[in-house]
């Protein structure tokens, strides 16, 4: 089991997803209880086994042991580039396959995505966690 690289508490969705640019968004709205939203934006994205409404994420690095029998997975995992990222939410395990993702605080608004190339940097928001160094 690797590190864990983000954690909350808050409720998140499958929010949006741009398959021809392999780009996957899970959000966490703001409302009453909190005044931001919370965006992990998957970038590279090549496999997807994810519940669509997650209460509480823990995200971590998923070791290659953690996939077996999934060989089409095993072919495209590469330690340098393709890596396997376990969600835990609610105490099941998903696992989302992608090159990196980060963790960004916004004020966007519902039906708003922070996916594509339309959204600026500063519109995206602060990132605060990352598969990545930043």
């Amino acid at each position: 089991m690797g590190d864990i690289l983000f954690q909350s508490d808050r409720y998140f969705n499958l929010q949006d997803a741009v398959c021809s640019h392999g780009q996957l968004l899970l959000r966490s709205q703001m409302g009453a209880a909190h005044s931001t939203t919370i965006d992990i934006i998957f970038q590279g994205t090549y496999f997807i086994q994810l519940c669509t409404m997650l209460w509480g994420v823990t995200i971590r690095w998923a070791d290659e042991g953690d996939f077996k029998g999934y060989e089409s997975i095993r072919n495209r995992f590469a330690p340098d580039g393709n890596r396997l990222f376990e969600v835990v939410s609610g105490g099941e395990k998903y696992y989302v396959g992608a090159g990196s993702f980060g963790v960004y605080e916004n004020a966007l608004p519902f039906g708003t995505s922070s996916l594509g190339f339309e959204i600026s940097q500063e519109e995206k928001g602060k990132l605060i966690a990352a598969s990545f160094e930043f």
